[in-house]
């Protein structure tokens, strides 16, 4: 309708239009209000948003519109974040006047109508954060009004066409979290007034065009997440860039030096490429930059003594690189930093003490290096600090007393390092915020202090593998955020009764998160008391080898309904294996061996989602008279050593993804009664040792890849077809020709 009204007002005489100034004005008003109201109708207006657009009020009056006030026509819409849900109209192309188009954060879906290219006037285009799909059409290119086109975090898809680079007068690019593939476009440099280049979190592969380092107007440019090679391009022209994000690519070569002419420069995100070489020295001339993120590279060489000169810098993370050298002294300068990250390289040297300048810290990673000597006691002046990972390192000495008062921690590592003393005996006084601390793999002696109940939050407590000894204090327990205790490889010993309120076991159940105890290598010689059926229902691992445990095993064990392992290996226990260990529907992982237990064990752990391969282990449960694990994922193969489980009635591990033979030591089950190894993917002979078996009633071995002849004696003599059908090459007595058409094909049965 509007292009008739157009084709009336352009053939109409000049005298005409002097007399009724008014009629063409009216009418083109008429058209916006149809186009407007057509884009009511194919939306859904949850919210009510779009509910004054009726002839209740003037158009101009409607929510998220706003008229020319000469012509009254509409020259904004405007409706980010109104929950409105549906396609764009074509109509919405006869809004002629329009300059601003606004409709992000909706849940718009569907392709781009072509009748946008009439939007002839059109300066601002923003459907961000929507559901739109399609591909980017070329016509977009003749929008040449456009300042910002904005049409990122939807679906789009296809390439970036490359009329894009037509509209000169753009400044904002945004792309951003599509689908987009194929390269740049080349001449994408010929956008001279381009602020804002944004187009990471796509699949854009090939080379970054060399033109964009013609963008003189560049301000920011973001291609992160994408498939990009090849070097950066020089951008020494682009001195207005204060933000560049390049991570996550595959970006080869090395930093350009150029970078060092990017004075306005505030952050530089150069992470997760193939990037080689050093760093260069003339990044020190970005003295406006206030986060560098240059890890998960391939750079080497030193770290740059002028980097000191950086002082507005908050945030720098050289990590995963094959850095080497000392950490400069100069780096204390860096007064306003806040998070550091050198760990994962080949640093060495001492940590220098100037650290304790850099006040702001409040993360601070060197893990993963040579370093050696002491720990700077001017650590302890950084009074901000939240996370401090010393980890995998050659630190040794004592651990600075000033560690321990910096209340604002909430992460320590000083694992795997060769650390000696002892923990203060106020330790946990000056960690109210500590959630984790991990000081395994050292020299540390002594007793845990009770006083570590004072470090309330802790959610992961990890002391192994060192020489801490003494008895393990109840006052663990009042840990009531604890999630894993780790404790092994120590000289701790348990004081337990099982009636007291203040034993180690009964004190840990009041740590309602507790997943993982591993007490296992120090010598408790205790028994295990029943309390420990107390421990908290979201315990997944519990191991308890080696430690000398004595006593039967309390049947309270089954209440541990979520257990995934349990391991109490090498230790003295005696008596019946509690039959409530079949209640733990949860386990995977099983180990008693090495004890002196008696009676029967039945597991069934059928309908699970086990994965992985059934353990060598398996042989050493002699008590194991059912095992039941049918209807998982167990691939592999089954152990040889299966054949010494002499107790062993019920063995099915049907309906997995097992391979290989069937172990011919399986006719030493002589206890078995029944055999369901169907639905895997076994091949070879069914062994004739399985003929033997006097005991065994029950053989399913149908859908598998088994060949050769069917054993015809024992209980095979009164097995019927169905037992062995959809199998690869079987053969057998003409009896078991019966279910031969199942698979004809393949000739699974009825072979004579």
């Amino acid at each position: 309708m509007g292009s008739l009204i157009f084709h009336f007002c352009s053939i109409s005489s000049m005298v005409y239009l002097m007399a009724y100034p008014g009629l063409c004005q009216s009418n083109f008003t008429y058209s916006d209000e149809l186009a407007l109201l057509a884009f009511k109708s194919s939306v859904r207006d949850t919210y009510n948003h779009l509910q004054n657009w009726s002839n209740s009020s003037t158009m101009c009056n409607w929510s998220g519109v706003t008229c020319d006030s000469k012509h009254e026509r509409v020259r904004i819409l405007s409706l980010a974040k109104m929950g409105l849900s549906g396609s764009l109209p074509s109509q919405i192309g006869n809004l002629s006047f329009l300059v601003k188009l606004d409709l992000n954060s909706n849940r718009l879906y569907g392709k781009l109508p072509k009748e946008l290219l009439q939007l002839q006037r059109l300066e601002i285009l923003n459907l961000s954060y929507n559901s739109l799909s399609g591909e980017i059409p070329s016509w977009i290119g003749s929008l040449f009004t456009l300042q910002h086109l904005i049409l990122g975090n939807n679906s789009f898809g296809g390439i970036i066409p490359p009329s894009i680079s037509n509209l000169s007068k753009l400044e904002t690019l945004d792309l951003n979290s599509n689908s987009l593939q194929g390269s740049i476009p080349f001449d994408i440099g010929r956008l001279q007034n381009l602020k804002i280049l944004r187009l990471s979190v796509n699949e854009l592969s090939g080379n970054m065009p060399p033109s964009i380092s013609n963008m003189s107007s560049l301000e920011w440019i973001s291609l992160s997440l994408n498939l990009l090679k090849g070097h950066i391009p020089v951008m020494d022209k682009l001195t207005k860039l204060k933000l560049i994000y390049l991570e996550v690519n595959k970006l080869t070569g090395q930093i350009p030096r150029s970078i060092g002419n990017l004075i306005m420069l505030q952050e530089l995100y150069l992470s997760n490429n193939n990037l080689k070489g050093d760093i260069p020295k003339e990044i020190s001339n970005l003295t406006n930059a206030n986060k560098i993120y240059l890890n998960d590279n391939q750079l080497s060489g030193y770290i740059p003594k002028s980097i000191g000169k950086l002082t507005m810098l908050q945030e720098l993370s050289l990590a995963n690189n094959d850095l080497e050298g000392n950490i400069p002294n100069e780096i204390r300068g860096l007064t306003n930093l806040k998070i550091m990250d050198l760990s994962v390289n080949q640093l060495f040297g001492h940590i220098p003490r100037g650290i304790g300048n850099l006040t702001m810290l409040q993360d601070l990673y060197l893990g993963s290096n040579n370093f050696e000597g002491s720990i700077p006691m001017e650590i302890g002046n950084l009074q901000q600090l939240e996370k401090l990972l010393l980890s995998g390192n050659n630190l040794s000495e004592f651990i600075p007393s000033e560690i321990f008062n910096i209340s604002t921690l909430k992460v320590l590592s000083l694992s795997n390092n060769s650390l000696s003393g002892s923990l203060p005996s106020d330790f946990g006084y000056g960690f109210s915020n500590l959630q984790e601390l991990y000081l395994w793999g050292n020299k540390l002696s002594g007793r845990i202090p009770n006083s570590i109940s004072n470090a309330s939050k802790l959610t992961i407590l990890e002391l192994e593998h060192n020489n801490f000894e003494g008895v393990l204090p109840s006052t663990l327990g009042h840990l009531r955020y604890l999630e894993s205790l780790w404790v092994h490889y120590n000289n701790f010993t348990i004081i337990d009764n099982s009636n007291s309120e203040t034993s180690f076991f009964s004190s840990l159940s009041n740590c309602r998160h507790l997943k993982t105890l591993i007490l296992s290598n120090n010598p408790l010689h205790t028994k295990l008391p029943k309390s420990i059926g107390n421990l908290s229902d979201s315990l997944q691992t519990l191991m308890i080898d080696f430690c000398g445990l004595n006593g039967n095993i309390p049947s309270e064990i089954g209440n541990l309904s979520n257990l995934f392992k349990l391991s109490l290996a090498e230790n003295a226990l005696n008596g019946p294996i509690p039959t409530t260990i079949g209640n733990l529907q949860a386990l995977q992982h099983l180990s008693l061996v090495g004890n002196e237990l008696d009676g029967i064990l039945k597991v069934n752990l059928s309908s699970n989602m086990l994965v992985g391969n059934l353990s060598f282990k398996i042989g050493n449960m002699k008590a194991l008279v059912i095992l039941e694990l049918s209807r998982n994922h167990i691939s592999g193969v089954i152990p040889t050593n299966i054949g010494s489980l002499q107790n062993l009635q019920n063995f099915s591990l049907a309906d997995n993804l097992l391979q290989g033979t069937i172990p011919e030591s399986l006719g030493n089950l002589l206890s078995l009664v029944k055999l369901d190894l169907s639905q895997n993917n076994l091949s070879g002979e069914i062994p004739k040792s399985l003929e033997s078996l006097t005991s065994l009633k029950y053989v399913n071995l149908s859908y598998n890849e088994l060949q050769g002849e069917i054993p015809s004696g024992g209980v095979f003599k009164d097995l019927k077809a169905e037992f062995f059908m959809m199998n690869k090459a079987l053969c057998g007595e003409p009896k078991m020709q019966a279910f031969s058409s199942f698979n004809a094909d393949e000739g699974i049965l009825g072979m004579p």
